[in-house]
C-alpha cells in the first residue's frame, strides 16, 4: 500500500482518493485511511496493473490550501523520507454557496478556494513530483464546462488559454464583473461563482498538462458527478463512493492521456 504522511487537518493525507466530492470526510483520519485502503484493495484490475510501491506518497488536500498547506506538506514528506517525494497529488478541495446567494464577498471566497488557492498549491507541490511518474487528479465539474460563457470571444479566451496567468487574468474580470451585476450579461458571465470557479480550474489542469509534458508529469481534471453529500444537501443521484470513483481510477491507472477532463471514467469535452 501507499506511504501516508501525517498532515495538518486541512490536507487530507494517505493514499489517492477517497474524494467525497469536494466535502472533507468527516470521520477520523483511521477511518479515512481504512477508507482508502478499501479502495487500494480493489484496484486491481479494475484500476489498471499495480505500479505503486510501499515508497510511493500520495496527498489528498481537503479545506486548507495555500503555500502554507504546501509548507506543511513539504515539511511532512521530509520528515517521512529524505527525498520528500511526492508521487499522486488529488485535489479535492471545493466549496459552493447554497441557495441564490451572490456577491463580491462570496465570489472572492469561491475563487480563492476552488481555483486561486488549488493553483497556488498544486504550484508549490509540483517540485517535489517525480519525472515521468507524478500525477495530479483535480475535481473539477461539469458545472463549469465553457458552454456556460454566453460570449464567444470571452468563450474562446477560456479555450486558447495557454498560461497560468491568462486564467487569472480571467478569474480577476469576472471578480470585477460581479461587483456590477448589470454588466454579467452582456460580458457573457453566467451568474455563477461555483461554475466559474470551476471553469477556471479546468482551464487551469489543462494548460499545466501541457507545460507539464516535458517532464512526463499527467495532470487531469474531472467531474464527480451529482453525489449524496453535504453540498448537495444529501440530493445527489450518486453515492459518495461512485462519486471517488474517477478520480482514484484518473490517479491509478497508467498514464496514455493527459490534459483531460473526465465523468465516468470517459473523456468529456471542455
Amino acid at each position: 500500500m501507499m506511504r501516508s504522511l501525517r498532515l495538518p487537518p486541512g490536507v487530507q493525507q494517505c493514499a489517492a482518493a477517497a474524494a467525497r466530492s469536494e466535502i472533507p470526510l468527516r470521520r477520523p483520519v483511521a477511518s479515512r485511511v481504512s477508507l482508502v485502503s478499501r479502495l487500494f484493495a480493489m484496484a486491481s484490475p479494475s484500476y489498471g496493473p499495480k505500479w505503486w510501491t510501499d515508497k510511493t506518497t500520495a496527498v489528498v488536500t481537503g479545506g486548507e490550501l495555500g503555500q502554507r498547506a504546501a509548507d506543511e506538506v513539504k515539511q511532512a514528506a521530509v520528515a517521512k523520507d529524505q527525498h520528500g517525494s511526492l508521487t499522486l497529488l488529488v485535489n479535492n478541495a471545493g466549496m459552493a454557496y447554497k441557495g441564490d446567494v451572490f456577491g463580491l464577498p462570496e465570489a472572492t471566497a469561491t475563487l480563492a478556494t476552488n481555483y486561486f488557492g488549488t493553483v497556488q498549491l498544486t504550484e508549490a507541490l509540483l517540485p517535489m513530483m517525480p519525472d515521468h511518474q507524478g500525477r495530479v487528479v483535480t475535481v473539477s465539474s461539469r458545472a463549469g464546462l465553457t458552454s456556460i460563457i454566453r460570449d464567444p470571444n470571452l468563450r474562446q479566451r477560456f479555450s486558447s488559454a495557454r498560461t497560468t496567468a491568462e486564467v487569472d487574468a480571467l478569474a480577476q474580470e469576472f471578480l470585477a464583473a460581479v461587483q456590477r451585476p448589470e454588466l454579467l450579461a452582456p460580458q457573457g458571465w453566467p451568474r455563477s461563482m461555483y461554475g466559474v470557479s470551476k471553469l477556471c480550474l479546468s482551464t487551469y489542469c489543462r494548460t499545466l498538462a501541457a507545460r507539464m509534458e516535458q517532464r512526463g508529469i499527467t495532470v487531469n481534471a474531472c467531474c464527480p458527478g451529482w453525489c449524496r453529500t453535504d453540498m448537495s444537501s444529501q440530493g445527489g443521484n450518486k453515492s459518495a463512493a461512485e462519486g471517488a470513483d474517477t478520480p482514484v481510477w484518473l490517479a491509478l491507472r497508467s498514464p496514455d492521456s493527459t490534459g483531460g477532463l473526465w465523468g465516468e471514467r470517459r473523456q468529456l469535452a471542455y
